[in-house]
């Protein structure tokens, strides 16, 4: 299944939620906030089989086509056939 939100203008205290029963057979899925596929803000990637920690959450950003520094947590609440939900909170900062 894939859903896909265009255009979505997210301002500094915003909240985006997302809810869902993720599929019984489910090995992982992924959510990607940013402007396309070489510029992504957010990518989060809870992962049920990985080849190195088993269950595990993974975040990482992607700028100009080239990925970030990834970050690996394996407390991952996240279950194939279980619902579950992730929320961002939008904020900025200046740099």
């Amino acid at each position: 299944m894939l859903l896909e939100m265009k255009h979505l203008s997210l301002t500094a205290g915003d909240k985006l939620q997302v809810k869902g029963i993720i599929q019984h057979d489910a090995e992982r899925f992924k959510i990607e906030l940013g402007y396309g596929t070489d510029d992504i803000a957010l990518h989060f990637n809870p992962r049920f089989d990985d080849d190195a920690d088993g269950s595990v959450i993974v975040c990482n950003s992607k700028s100009g086509g080239s990925w970030g520094h990834e970050v690996r947590d394996t407390h991952n609440p996240l279950q194939p056939g279980k619902s579950g939900q992730a929320g961002v909170d939008a904020g900025w900062r200046r740099v």
